[in-house]
Order: structure tokens, then sequence, then C-alpha cells
């Protein structure tokens, strides 16, 4: 299975209301509970107010199988939209 994102992709990301919970499949962006950065990951689960998120490049990707699952309220918007590189443009499922 190809991965969704690319390096180098430029997203649109709609922030979420904390009272929505993101579902499984959704493109997520939360913060690294390590370090404070930005990760753009896959909902894989979601159950009583938290969330587990894996990366489309399992090999590389730190997520919750090295973090664990988050609470949901973690999920800071829902990423909806590819809008670079032009040849990959268009709205993310």
């Amino acid at each position: 299975m190809q991965p969704a994102l690319q390096p180098g992709d430029w997203l649109i990301a709609r922030h979420l209301d904390d009272a929505v919970m993101p579902y499984p499949g959704d493109i997520v962006v939360v913060r690294d509970p390590r370090d404070g950065r930005s990760l753009v990951k896959r909902v894989d689960w979601c159950d009583e107010g938290y969330v587990s998120l894996l990366g489309d490049n399992l090999e590389q990707s730190r997520d919750s199988r090295h973090f664990g699952p988050l609470e949901a309220t973690a999920v800071e918007s829902h990423v909806v939209f590819r809008y670079w590189p032009p040849k990959r443009f268009g709205r993310l499922k």
C-alpha cells in the first residue's frame, strides 16, 4: 500500500473541537507527547476517549507503537486537503 502522504506535501488541516472524535482512517495532527513537535498520523482506532495513531510508513514512523494511545483531546486538527505538489493536489480521505 502506498502512503497517503509523501515528504514535501503541503496540507490544509481543519481544527477540531474537543467534542469531535476522529474516526479510524482519518489523518490528523497531534503534538508528539515526548518533544511537542507536530505529527501527522492516521487514526488506527478510537475507544473511550483515546486514539491510537499509526504512520503510513511503519518502518520509520514514530507513532502510538512508541508513545502509546493518546487522549482524543490531543488531536488538534483533521487533514482535509493536499495543495502541493500540484500533481498530487486534492482532497484526502
